[in-house]
């Protein structure tokens, strides 16, 4: 976000190259301010749509959703491929490439949708639950229309349309679940609730892609076009196909042998720790990746991009990971309510994670940026192989165990991911230390001002929102004296953060 590349001006040179990053790095300034506060306002709305629904919906309708988004998953890997994320990357495109995209797209979807039809019935067999069938029926129709705006929504990442991306994913999901999800679940309407909500959401996010990014919808396929995309879209497709078994992995495990209750409330508890933490690092990604793609030749500034991006969010991830996990019972009982108690040790330990699930995120965007899309493939198999492995071995002693399995896959694949990016871009493991110095420094002070502040509170039997509101206030009360006091201790990378944002705020 703003100028990550480099601090130092850049003056055109003989190939002009200079001006065109110059330009690049404009346009993501941009940019990025608008979609970082969409992301904002859309983590704060799924914030309060999750803390209703769940005094409103029984963990077992999570855990039935939970485990159809499971198939539903897997079975978009297959609608568009890799082949959407070559859009983004290719360096040059023409409308051969937009039109063979979208011919593949909605013949795909409309196979893929049917088949998940099909097989509902057996699906649901293999999982013990015999109530996911129509969900899995209804929910066959996003398929075929997703497919209908892949296309567009890959065109306006291409162009770092991150403003127009932002409105379209608030105004979606609001839609989608702030209405008909809150409004059927009021009405009785237990799980369906969830599902209508799916369908809302995607029907919205639809109509607004194709009016803002329109292409021609008409079937046409170019063999040479659909080779080209494909040169690196298989590179993508592995990938994803190997991080879908490091996603749902887990899921599949804990509702296969432990039914839809216990994974409900893991499942809550994944979403919970996974939030922040997806709505930032998803934003970079779109943000970064259209970026790094113009800039595949430039390892020099992928290395300062990487070192300040990494520096930034574990200054962030860290020390929210480690409050997160001292203030579980408090979080859980404020944002789900009382009947998801059984969720606040798998959190404990699920929070333990984020710092270590940013970091192999952003260390995907430099690889996959840069076109290395092979080396995320490998990355994300070994997180697939060790979380499924680990699932199965632990599943036996109940949900906490999977999450401490989890926590066990991403710290293997945090280091495995981060060599690569490491490799690519000619930067070594004490440069990257030293750029998480500032966050090793900053976590234990939050630690501490927490259990100062709430163990008391605790031994009194405080109410759970004042505990949170007292540690939260007391470690931001301390941070901010230590801002103004002692800044150096927050590192070079946060107090250029802090000369930007002030500039581009003033600017909006």
């Amino acid at each position: 976000m703003f100028n990550l590349m480099t601090d130092q001006k850049e003056a055109p040179g003989a190939d002009g190259r200079g001006g065109a990053n110059a330009h690049l790095k404009s346009r993501v300034r941009k940019g990025a301010f608008w979609f970082m506060s969409g992301t904002a306002a859309r983590a704060m709305l799924r914030l309060i749509v999750m803390a209703v629904l769940a005094r409103l919906l029984m963990p077992a309708d999570f855990g039935l959703v939970g485990a159809a988004s499971i198939f539903v998953a897997f079975a978009e890997l297959f609608s568009i491929s890799g082949i959407g994320l070559s859009i983004v990357q290719l360096r040059e495109i023409q409308s051969r490439h937009v039109q063979t995209a979208y011919t593949t797209s909605a013949l795909t979807g409309i196979v893929v949708g049917g088949t998940i039809w099909l097989i509902s019935g057996p699906i649901a067999a293999l999982l013990d639950m015999p109530r996911m069938e129509p969900i899995l029926e209804v929910l066959a129709l996003l398929f075929p229309l997703n497919s209908l705006a892949a296309v567009s929504q890959k065109l306006l990442e291409r162009e770092l349309a991150y403003g127009k991306l932002a409105a379209i994913e608030v105004a979606s999901y609001f839609f989608g679940y702030s209405l008909f999800a809150l409004s059927f679940a009021l009405a009785g309407f237990g799980v369906w609730a969830l599902v209508y909500a799916q369908l809302a959401s995607a029907f919205v996010r639809i109509t607004l892609l194709l009016r803002v990014q329109p292409h021609a919808l008409r079937l046409s396929f170019d063999r040479r076009s659909y080779l080209e995309l494909m040169r690196t879209g298989l590179g993508f497709s592995l990938a994803r196909y190997a991080n879908f078994v490091a996603q749902k992995g887990d899921y599949f495990v804990v509702g296969r042998w432990l039914g839809a209750a216990p994974l409900g409330l893991y499942e809550r508890a994944y979403v919970l720790m996974d939030l922040s933490n997806s709505l930032l690092t998803n934003a970079l990604n779109t943000i970064l990746f259209p970026a790094f793609s113009k800039l595949q030749a430039n390892r020099r500034a992928l290395a300062a991009a990487f070192e300040r991006v990494s520096a930034i969010l574990a200054l962030v991830f860290l020390p929210v990971g480690i409050a997160s996990s001292l203030l579980a019972p408090e979080i859980i009982r404020v944002l789900l309510g009382g009947n998801w108690g059984e969720a606040v040790a798998p959190f404990q330990v699920l929070a333990l994670a984020m710092f270590f699930r940013t970091a192999m995120k952003i260390s995907s965007v430099v690889l996959t940026g840069a076109g290395s899309a092979y080396r995320v493939a490998w990355s994300q198999t070994i997180y697939g192989f060790f979380v499924v492995a680990g699932a199965l071995v632990m599943v036996r002693y109940g949900i906490t165990a999977v999450a401490f399995a989890t926590l066990a896959a991403l710290i293997v694949t945090y280091l495995v991911s981060t060599r690569q990016a490491l490799r690519l871009v000619n930067m070594s493991w004490r440069r990257l230390a030293a750029a998480y110095l500032p966050a090793l420094a900053v976590a234990p002070i939050v630690a501490g001002t927490i259990l100062i502040v709430a163990l008391p509170m605790r031994m009194v039997e405080a109410p759970p929102l004042l505990i949170l509101i007292a540690a939260g206030g007391a470690t931001l009360t301390l941070l901010s004296a230590i801002l103004f006091t002692f800044p150096r201790l927050y590192g070079p990378h946060a107090r250029w953060l802090l000369d930007q944002l002030p500039i581009n705020l003033f600017r909006r």
